[in-house]
């Protein structure tokens, strides 16, 4: 069922729209009259605030009916005005409930406003149901329902009656019971609907009310009568506790249900000296009571409210919210001399609180450590709505207006990024589908680097299927972004690295291998030379030529091998400060991307000491990555059972730190143990004998030294130091 809020309080309106949509209604928030009168449709009920500037409920209601709009209206007042709540009923209400309501008194009112509205109840079929049920009361019942009608508390239809207010109560209580109500609400719906007269309008003898009493020379205020009637209805309509306190004698009057909400047995009014009050107060709430009483006094306060703990009989504390107000003054000094009010308990609306707060905080501490913040996108408005930490995200004031419209959020996203951004939201509106955008927002400071920023969100229909808002959270990403960045460029260095190592190995192999036999063909060649002079063959000028260019391009090749040799070898680490535990960890997640699809599992053992290192990191890396890679190739021969690998970091000495790495794989094969970090040899049948040679290159560059042998598990064990 689709539920009008209306009411001129934002934070009023987004809580009871959220409660509600909770309990599966479906919601649309006015903050004001005159707002839910130019919707488009109305349809549903509507929760309506009898207080709002400008249009108050009762003309709105005036104006729902001269349209022809017979919507159900509960009228929700936090005043506890009874006659304003009976002159809505007059007006067509279907209910009304006092602010702040209970949950289960507004989801009940609502569903009787629902199934009014299903049912389409005819008034005049009510009328006369009414008017049966109202003729099972006794006349003095009939009259006790009149006086409520007509506005009155207990006390005040007690003298309109010329009863106690004791026999007006009871009176009261058997007519709920004959009528079959649980709330006054139901009990005058039904005088409503049987057209029953109030009290005074022709429903029964009336007594002129006695005039307030003057007392010595002060003046009573005009209003104190109506203070006081005020007050003894609050007490009737919501059961809170009444006092009447003397200020000069210092005797404070306690209705019953004051004093059972000090935890005490009560059958009537108790009169008790101010200082017992007081000494039950608890200590720590007795300086803001002071000051909010003497500000009272003074004159600065219209009236008097102040929250504190009571001690109760049982010695717990329990809250208590008193409100109140000086009726009567000396005429000459102005001394007040009578103070009445009300007190209410409120230990578990106080209680809801601190879990409100406490849960409002574990969610900022949420949103905080996750970088989020929640948002809302009303599609009827194109309004959104972020709450601080997401106008935190967007570089706006946390503690600014918490809605915008959607082309002003626009203004604050990188263009390039905003077509993206904007075609995921209608997406997801259109499909029904969850809505997901990358986006970067827009410095304030041109020279700062934008926030990139992640939203995920999910769209909420009404009860007809139809899309009403888009909501979820933001999350800064910016850091994610920038190690995405880093990981690129370092996995491209490493490929570069690796791709200019492999070639490094090879020529500098080349090198080696390719220079003895070049220098062996020059001697070859110059021997030659020697031993033909001597026997007079090089007398032909043609073979002399011959050995003379076949020396000569020996000799020039061993020059070019040796000089790509040289300049292979001038290649020095590029040193800077790195972590050996992140240089680790990344190269462990970049070669054991399929561990768990292939059942290897690895343990790493990091010492702290041995953190800190002064690297070429790209270097390094790929030491590592080649040794972890090996390993994980080699554990594939063995049972999945079997596959464990295992990393461990020390420091050797104050400047050597020392890698170990152990596998449980089938170890190293004897026929190249004694050449394994030679090139080209490898114990693989496809493996180029490239890899190993490469990383004896990278230790040596670094000033250490790499080896290999049998790990206690029976597979290979290599182990290399660093100069940090």
């Amino acid at each position: 069922m689709l539920v009008h809020i209306v009411d001129d309080d934002a934070e009023v309106r987004a809580a009871t729209a959220y409660l509600l949509e909770s309990h599966g209604f479906t919601t649309r928030r006015h903050a004001s009259g005159a707002d839910l009168l130019s919707s488009a449709e109305l349809d549903g009920c509507i929760l309506l605030d009898i207080r709002m500037p400008g249009m108050n409920g009762h003309a709105v209601q005036e104006e729902l009916a001269r349209r022809g709009i017979a919507l159900p209206v509960i009228v929700m007042s936090a005043h506890g005005d009874l006659g304003a709540a009976v002159r809505a009923m007059k007006l067509g209400a279907a209910d009304f409930i006092q602010k702040p309501p209970r949950e289960a008194d507004l989801l009940n009112a609502i569903r009787r406003a629902e199934e009014a509205y299903r049912k389409g109840a005819d008034r005049r079929s009510a009328g006369a149901a009414a008017q049966a049920r109202l003729q099972r009361l006794s006349r003095r019942e009939s009259q006790t329902l009149q006086g409520l009608l007509a506005g009155l508390s207990n006390k005040a239809i007690a003298r309109q009656l010329d009863l106690s207010p004791r026999t007006v109560e009871m009176h009261r209580a058997n007519m709920m019971a004959e009528l079959g109500v649980g709330t006054l609400s139901e009990a005058l719906r039904l005088a409503i609907d049987g057209d029953l007269a109030p009290l005074g309008d022709g429903g029964g003898a009336l007594a002129t009310p006695a005039a307030p009493p003057q007392a010595g020379p002060s003046t009573p205020r005009s209003d104190a009568g109506d203070v006081g009637q005020k007050l003894e209805l609050i007490l009737d309509a919501s059961g809170e506790g009444t006092f009447d306190w003397n200020l000069q004698t210092g005797e404070i009057t306690l209705s019953r249900q004051r004093v059972q909400q000090l935890g005490l047995a009560a059958e009537s009014p108790r009169a008790e000296r101010i200082e017992w009050v007081q000494g039950l107060m608890h200590p720590d709430d007795k300086s803001a009571y002071f000051r909010a009483l003497e500000a009272h006094w003074a004159g600065e306060t219209e009236s008097y409210g102040c929250d504190y703990r009571m001690r109760s009989s049982d010695g717990s504390w329990r809250w208590q919210e008193a409100r109140g107000r000086v009726v009567e003054r000396d005429a000459t000094s102005n001394t007040p001399l009578r103070m009445v009010g009300t007190v209410r308990a409120v230990t578990d609306q106080k209680q809801e609180e601190e879990k409100g707060r406490e849960a409002a905080q574990l969610l900022d501490l949420a949103q905080r450590a996750a970088g989020a913040g929640i948002w809302e996108i009303d599609l009827a408005t194109n309004h959104l709505h972020m709450c601080p930490r997401g106008r935190e995200l967007h570089g706006l004031d946390p503690q600014g207006p918490a809605e915008m419209s959607m082309e002003s959020w626009a203004q604050l996203v990188h263009p390039d990024d905003l077509p993206a951004t904007l075609a995921a939201i209608d997406r997801a509106v259109a499909t029904g589908e969850p809505c997901s955008a990358e986006f970067r927002v827009l410095p304030a400071d041109p020279a700062d680097a934008p926030r990139w920023v992640l939203a995920l969100g999910r769209v909420m229909h009404d009860s007809e299927g139809r899309p009403t808002r888009l909501v979820g959270l933001s999350q800064d990403i910016s850091e994610r972004k920038a190690e995405a960045r880093q990981s690129r460029r370092a996995q491209s260095d490493l490929i570069q690295f690796s791709g200019i190592s492999a070639m490094d190995t090879m020529v500098s192999t080349l090198t080696h291998e390719l220079n003895q036999p070049l220098t062996a063909m020059a001697h070859f060649a110059r021997g030659i030379t020697r031993r033909l002079a001597e026997t007079g063959a090089l007398d032909d000028e043609s073979l002399r030529d011959a050995l003379a260019g076949a020396e000569r391009s020996a000799v020039l090749a061993a020059d070019i091998v040796a000089r790509l040799g040289s300049q292979i070898g001038s290649r020095e680490p590029k040193r800077q400060p790195a972590s050996l535990s992140r240089l680790v960890r990344e190269s462990c997640a970049l070669a054991l991307i399929d561990a768990d699809t292939n059942g290897i599992r690895h343990s790493l053992d990091l010492d702290r000491a041995a953190d800190p290192v002064s690297v070429d990191p790209v270097q390094v890396q790929q030491l590592l990555l080649n040794l972890v890679r090996n390993a994980a190739e080699a554990l594939m021969d063995v049972p999945v059972p079997r596959r464990r690998l295992h990393i461990a970091t020390h420091r050797v000495s104050g400047d050597e730190i020392a890698v170990e790495m152990s596998d449980s794989g089938p170890g190293i094969a004897d026929s190249v143990r004694d050449r394994l970090f030679e090139p080209f040899v490898t114990g693989k049948p496809e493996g180029t004998g490239i890899g190993l040679s490469i990383c004896r290159n990278i230790v040596e560059a670094h000033g250490g030294r790499i080896d290999a042998g049998d790990s206690p598990e029976g597979g290979a064990l290599f182990r290399f130091t660093l100069k940090a």
